[in-house]
């Protein structure tokens, strides 16, 4: 049979050069991962950190929309020399949840040693164009996706005396502190935080831990889709870290979120918990870019500081990279 083009182009990723870890500090803890069947992606970034420091089974989990996706993955996490296995669900239905899971321990011979919540779901639009449908949808998924896996995972664990584990949910900086145009995405990860801090008082007593990951905009990933350049130049103006080389706000990869996890999931996370490590350069603090541009005038900035600046027009962003521009030459030659 001959290849199909989007079998050609998951090859890539399948056949790309493996991590070298020669170090393993997940040995002999298994993972179960949702939303981590489509490359590239945070949920997928984090399968293949995990597998190279050696967690094995890693159980990745998505819906049937990425099923071609799901073996190529599962491909590439078995080159490592680990046992992965995929699984189709979804995790805003109670019942998809309480049968993954069940599969999941049977699969990991007992013992889900991580869990990370990584599935979610938006649909960006006007707050006036939000339907009940659109807020239900993202809670489902994010939030509600979160507390039916998490509360699987513990019960079995539970009924079986296992003490431990690690419980990662990834969340977003738009949860923190909100962000136009993303109403019901914002609502979704808000709850999601609380119950990260809550399931951390909860599960203490069983020597498991309970964070979360909020990252800013990540490139690439399929929450981020609708992300213009325009923004994306916007977003890096605000973003106070700067690149050594090219004096722009730094970029996040799907490998900055999965260090981040594979910190919290490893030996150095096991005091960490109730916490919500936000992974976003500096944006959130929104000084350095933000009190220049204010400085010039560009009032319709402070709406559009995180990204949806639907409202900006191009003659505004000329003129920001014009004064970005001039701010760098002016650094140079000082």
């Amino acid at each position: 049979m001959a290849e199909t083009a989007s079998q050609t182009d998951l090859s890539q990723y399948v056949n790309a050069p493996l991590l070298d870890r020669p170090i393993k500090p997940l040995e002999g803890n298994s993972a179960f991962i949702t939303g981590a069947t489509r490359f590239p992606g945070i949920g997928f970034a984090i399968a293949e950190l995990f597998a190279s420091e050696g967690a094995s089974p890693i159980i990745v989990a998505g819906t049937e929309n990425s099923i071609v996706e799901a073996a190529a993955v599962r491909e590439r996490l078995m080159r490592y020399g680990i046992l992965a296995y995929t699984l189709v669900g979804d995790v805003g239905l109670e019942e998809s949840c309480v049968e993954m899971m069940a599969k999941g321990y049977e699969l990991c011979q007992g013992n889900v040693n991580i869990l990370v919540n990584n599935a979610g779901a938006n649909e960006d639009k006007l707050f006036t164009d939000v339907t009940e449908e659109d807020l239900e949808f993202a809670l489902r998924v994010k939030a509600k996706g979160a507390a039916f896996m998490s509360r699987e995972w513990f019960r079995i664990r539970d009924d079986a005396s296992i003490r431990g584990g690690k419980i990662i949910n990834i969340s977003s900086i738009v949860g923190l502190h909100g962000n136009f145009g993303q109403e019901a995405y914002a609502m979704a990860n808000g709850a999601l935080n609380a119950l990260t801090k809550t399931l951390a008082l909860d599960f203490g007593r069983r020597g498991i831990t309970v964070n979360a990951i909020a990252p800013a905009f990540v490139p690439g990933t399929n929450l981020a889709g609708n992300i213009t350049p325009e923004q994306m130049d916007l977003n890096m103006t605000l973003t106070p870290l700067k690149d050594a080389r090219t004096r722009r706000g730094v970029v996040l990869t799907t490998r900055d979120i999965a260090g981040a996890a594979f910190y919290l999931a490893g030996p150095d996370g096991d005091h960490v918990t109730g916490q919500i490590l936000v992974i976003d350069g500096g944006f959130g603090t929104n000084h350095t870019g933000g009190a220049g541009l204010r400085s010039e005038r560009y009032r319709k900035i402070p709406q559009a500081a995180l990204n949806i600046v639907e409202s900006l027009t191009k003659e505004d962003v000329e003129a920001i990279q014009a004064d970005r521009k001039r701010r760098a030459e002016g650094v140079e030659n000082g």
